[in-house]
């Protein structure tokens, strides 16, 4: 399944890219959550990441899968962290 993740961070803008999964997905995001520790902070990135990282990428692998099976876009915040999964067409089909 093909799709694309838009996640913002705070003051830290508005990234995005194209996955082949929302596995990959998970992983790019909690990279991108290491990085943004120099941003702001060890401290406050710890925080985020224990409150919001786990259950976010549990509900991108739950109710985000289910939403792109279906067509749909999904959206999901957690402390300032928020993560847009849209499905994107696969150019074979």
């Amino acid at each position: 399944m093909n799709l694309r993740m838009d996640w913002s961070w705070e003051a830290d803008g508005i990234a995005g890219a194209e996955f082949a999964t929302v596995d990959d997905a998970v992983t790019t995001l909690a990279r991108h959550l290491d990085r943004a520790a120099a941003h702001f902070g060890t401290e406050r990135q710890t925080r985020v990441a224990q409150a919001c990282l786990a259950p976010m990428s549990a509900y991108m692998c739950t109710d985000g899968v289910r939403a792109l099976t279906q067509g749909r876009e999904w959206t999901h915040e957690c402390g300032g962290l928020r993560v847009t999964l849209t499905p994107v067409e696969d150019p074979k089909v």
